[in-house]
């Protein structure tokens, strides 16, 4: 597709400028379009032609022009006595979005693959591993884009590639101004971010369709909530809760361990981990060291585990409490919603 150079952008109104007769039209569309990609035109702002005319040196026409153009891809509205004004961002355009580039991109990744060349691959490598590596949110979402360019560049269907572009183009908008202009959209992502945790926590196993169905928003963004929560840790796994007690372990005991002096907790550790009884360990504050979960058959057999940490080099003593019954289990569904919950400075 043929790119014309854009003039510079700024927040303040440039000065009028007169356009060159060759491609007047173009040249207008193109940078009332950066100006509302870029937010000098915030949603909601009246665009008067007659003043855009002056300011950019041209008649009426190429504004009128422009702006009909940039109706038709959903960028600006003309709307009874008062004109035509930037589009209001709303609740729904980041979801839309969502599932318009999740098929966009998958039909290009589809025919770019053939066309992949060894290079190519060495790139996306590179730009995999320092996604790995990646702690930055926004850094993380730069690499994103660039791995996704790397391989959508090697379609030939320009069609599809304008297409995926203005995609591309709307959620940056969508990404810079939904926030600010609907802050309360904020508090509400996080509540059905919760929502998402709850359903997952309850039913580990629902597929993205019956999760989509369940919480009335778009597969692509639901999918594109998990990977942003497995990425910042939130989420760390999926794999199904056991009861030990079900499988004939029906003793649960705390054990608390005693080590020698100077340390040496790492290697306690790493040993205790070959103690398949032993669910979890702690380091802790105030009497003793390390703190352990273990579960155990019977009475008889919780001496046995215990007689085994006794023996991992470093423990000096032990000492066990063995728990009657589970008042509250573990639990992570009350404080998810109590975090969506909170004032946006306490999350």
């Amino acid at each position: 597709m043929l790119r014309y150079p854009r003039l510079p952008l700024g927040r303040a109104r440039p000065a009028a400028a007169t356009l060159p007769a060759v491609n007047k039209q173009e040249r207008t569309y193109e940078i009332l379009r950066d100006r509302i990609h870029t937010g000098v035109y915030a949603p909601m702002a009246r665009l008067n032609i007659d003043a855009l005319a002056r300011e950019l040196g041209v008649s009426p026409i190429p504004v009128r022009e422009a702006l009909r153009r940039l109706e038709a891809q959903g960028w600006v509205q003309f709307r009874p006595n008062a004109g035509a004004i930037v589009s209001p961002v709303d609740d729904t355009s980041w979801e839309q979005a969502m599932v318009a580039l999740a098929i966009l991109e998958g039909a290009a990744t589809a025919e770019a693959q053939r066309h992949l060349r060894t290079s190519d691959f060495t790139r996306l490598r590179k730009i995999a591993a320092d996604m790995e590596s990646q702690d930055d949110p926004v850094r993380f979402g730069k690499l994103n884009r660039r791995l996704h360019e790397a391989i959508v560049t090697r379609c030939g269907n320009t069609w599809l590639l304008d297409l995926l572009q203005q995609t591309h183009d709307r959620l940056d908008r969508v990404r810079s101004t939904m926030f600010s202009y609907l802050p309360e959209r904020a508090a509400e992502a996080a509540r059905e971010h919760a929502r998402l945790i709850e359903l997952l926590t309850g039913e580990p196993r629902v597929g993205m369709l019956e999760a989509s169905r369940r919480l009335g928003v778009a597969r692509g963004t639901i999918q594109a909530r998990l990977d942003r929560m497995q990425r910042r840790g939130v989420i760390t796994g999926y794999g199904p809760d056991i009861d030990p007690a079900a499988i004939g372990h029906s003793v649960t005991a705390f054990v608390t361990l005693e080590l020698t002096q100077g340390g040496g907790r790492d290697q306690v550790a790493a040993r205790l981990e070959y103690i398949a009884e032993v669910l979890e360990a702690h380091t802790i504050t105030g009497p003793g060291d390390v703190l352990c979960r273990v579960v155990a058959r019977d009475n008889a057999d919780l001496q046995r585990v215990i007689d085994a940490i006794v023996d991992v080099p470093g423990v000096i003593r032990t000492s066990t409490v063995i728990a009657l019954a589970t008042a509250v289990g573990y639990r992570t569904t009350p404080l998810v919603r109590a975090t969506a919950a909170a004032p946006a400075g306490m999350r």
